[in-house]
């Protein structure tokens, strides 16, 4: 019996350490639902900002990741468009009074005329804001997204590392030197106004968390 206690133990910890490391695919983190997005150019007709967090466009199959990965040529109902020039910033804001453990952020950008999609831009994030510019922000760095294609099946372009609890995050342009600097509009790859297919937040599912708990445990027990 205490062998396979032993065992039992030792899978337990090679696991949650396993966990730790992120050595797990992206299955064991679940889709934050709800985030709403805006923006200073909220949109272009019926191209509206809002519909950049809330899956339409993505398909009904679940990919190897676990998520809806693929989105289909960006239409108005699906994907946004700035509106005949450059939004100065993007803004999610996260369902109900407190933060959330993001894990990733994936990024479908905008896929029916590549050059519109949003390129090179700053990521800020807070987790105490109750607007877009109160509360303490931090710089998560600068990233340059990747080009949408034209096909009619796109996958994510990008994927971005959180690792930390979250209420709000804003896209801004790479040269913002602050979090409520809206000088400059958001990069694009050539075209005037800037353009997003899906924007998806992910959180570690509860029994990632606890098997990573179960881990320390493990790990605690171990070294007494």
């Amino acid at each position: 019996m205490k062998a396979t206690v032993t065992i039992l133990t030792s899978f337990v910890l090679v696991l949650g350490l396993a966990v730790s490391a992120k050595a797990l695919p992206v299955w064991s983190t679940d889709y934050i639902s709800g985030v709403t997005a805006n923006s200073d150019r909220p949109s272009r007709d019926t191209w509206v900002v809002s519909d950049i967090t809330n899956q339409s466009g993505l398909s009904d199959s679940q990919g190897d990741d676990g998520f809806k990965e693929t989105h289909a040529a960006g239409a108005p109902g699906n994907a946004w468009i700035s509106g005949f020039s450059k939004a100065t910033w993007i803004s999610f804001d996260f369902p109900g009074t407190d933060s959330y453990y993001v894990d990733d952020m994936y990024v479908w950008n905008f896929n029916q005329s590549a050059t519109r999609g949003v390129h090179e831009i700053s990521i800020w994030y807070s987790n105490d804001a109750t607007t877009k510019d109160n509360g303490t922000w931090t710089k998560l760095g600068d990233y340059d997204l990747q080009m949408g294609s034209f096909n009619t099946s796109e996958t994510y372009t990008d994927v971005i590392s959180f690792d930390t609890n979250v209420k709000w995050v804003k896209f801004l342009d790479q040269s913002a030197t602050a979090h409520n600097d809206y000088d400059t509009g958001i990069d694009t790859h050539g075209e005037g106004e800037d353009g997003l297919s899906e924007v998806a937040f992910f959180t570690p599912e509860p029994a990632t968390v606890a098997i990573l708990g179960l881990g320390s445990i493990a790990l605690l027990r171990r070294r007494r």
